[in-house]
């Protein structure tokens, strides 16, 4: 990969990060390009060992979990009995949106230090 294949994937990475702050669409298809992007990002960073800090919160980071789902409590499943399931779905639609955002924007944050570091040099 060069960098200016490099910098391409920066721009992709923007444009994917700021669709699902937008659309909140977490599908399968969708999350796994985005988790194969930020991989190669990941690993041509590495490679270049920006800084030791960088490359330990890069190594810290594990692949993007694509089938996730929130644990359902005794309270919750009885919760979701009484209102025939309404309430669980919605539950796991927001626990499922939260933990999905919380860790692109982890990983968005770390894309734009890279991004960052390699405009300096």
């Amino acid at each position: 990969m060069t960098l200016e294949d490099l910098f391409r994937h920066f721009t992709d990475e923007e444009f994917q990060y700021h669709r699902f702050l937008k659309t909140r669409n977490f599908d399968y298809d969708v999350l796994l390009k985005y988790s194969n992007l930020f991989e190669s990002i990941k690993q041509f960073a590495l490679k270049m060992s920006l800084d030791d800090e960088l490359n330990k919160d890069l190594n810290a980071i594990e692949k993007l979990d694509l089938t996730y789902a929130p644990h359902l409590g005794l309270f919750r499943k009885v919760l979701g009995f009484i209102t025939f399931g309404f309430s669980t779905k919605r539950f796991i639609r927001n626990r499922s949106t939260q933990f999905y955002i919380e860790d692109i924007y982890r990983r968005h944050m770390l894309v734009q230090s890279i991004h960052l570091i390699l405009k300096h040099e």
